[in-house]
């Protein structure tokens, strides 16, 4: 494959493998460099660093011109994965206060209803001792079970919760992780074809793929085939809707863990970067 002309579609194992013994740099920063659109940059490097050791015309000149380009596309892509990761956290911030505000006044909710049903069964038991006293035994009975009943109908309410809030959010990043169209105007293009990119482990998955099947296998997205996954399905990919807290909850820790992998680049940027910066010791 001639240096000059990198593919925009993602090189295989194989090709990444054979491009990192011709270069010396590892397969990892020569993968992040393609996510930048900086491969054709670095396949530049080895001739440039020859030509200066060779003291071949301008070729120092051209060398720190080709550094400065690569550095500069190590830059902006930090910037860019800084700022995706601040929205992502932004988002899962706002579902887990709207879930604080909510369980807050599910237990409000819950403490107001226990006190119902102590005063109930307390009013029960003062007037069936009173009829008791009258010996109006078949009253005392009725009361009983009316009071009761009664407490144990608010013992219920006080268990068990179903308070749900309007929860919108018409930029949903997590729309296209879901869908994986091939561009998307949600996220940065590097940071796009970072998560698109072939895994080193397994070529046939993708990052974007494997957080999906990490939600699923964690249960965030509810049962297989279950009435909460379509429920969730319906939330979660759409503009949004009527949530629960375990729904707000399940939300913020989907997008915590997109948050991760999109962390992931800046260590390679990271590590691209260092490579970059080792190499000027070989043309000393």
């Amino acid at each position: 494959m001639p240096y000059g002309t990198m593919p925009d579609s993602p090189l295989s194992a194989n090709e990444i493998n054979a491009l990192a013994a011709a270069t010396q740099f590892t397969p990892q920063s020569l993968g992040i460099a393609q996510a930048i659109g900086a491969l054709h940059l670095l396949v530049r490097l080895p001739a440039a660093e020859r030509a200066v050791r060779q003291k071949s015309g301008d070729a120092q000149q051209q060398l720190e011109v080709l550094r400065v380009e690569v550095s500069d596309r190590i830059l902006l892509a930090l910037l860019q994965v800084t700022g995706m990761s601040a929205e992502i956290v932004c988002e899962a911030e706002r579902a887990d206060q709207l879930a604080d505000r909510l369980e807050e006044k599910e237990d409000s909710r819950a403490r107001l209803i226990t006190v119902a049903a102590i005063v109930v069964a307390g009013l029960a038991g003062i007037v069936g001792g009173a009829v008791a006293i009258a010996n109006q035994s078949v009253i005392e009975g009725i009361l009983g079970v009316v009071g009761g009943t009664l407490s144990t109908v608010f013992s219920s309410f006080a268990l068990k919760q179903d308070l749900a809030t309007v929860f919108l959010h018409p930029r949903n990043i997590l729309i296209p992780v879901w869908n994986g169209p091939e561009q998307t105007d949600l996220f940065p293009e590097v940071v796009w074809r970072f998560l698109n990119r072939p895994l080193e482990e397994d070529p046939s998955a993708t990052l974007r793929t494997a957080i999906i099947a990490r939600w699923q296998r964690d249960g965030r997205l509810g049962t297989p085939g279950s009435a909460v996954e379509r429920h969730r399905l319906h939330l979660f990919f759409t503009e949004g809707g009527e949530y629960q807290v375990e729904d707000l909850r399940a939300r913020a820790q989907m997008l915590d863990m997109l948050d991760a992998q999109v962390g992931l680049m800046n260590q390679y940027l990271e590590g691209l970067l260092a490579e970059v910066l080792a190499r000027g010791s070989l043309v000393q």
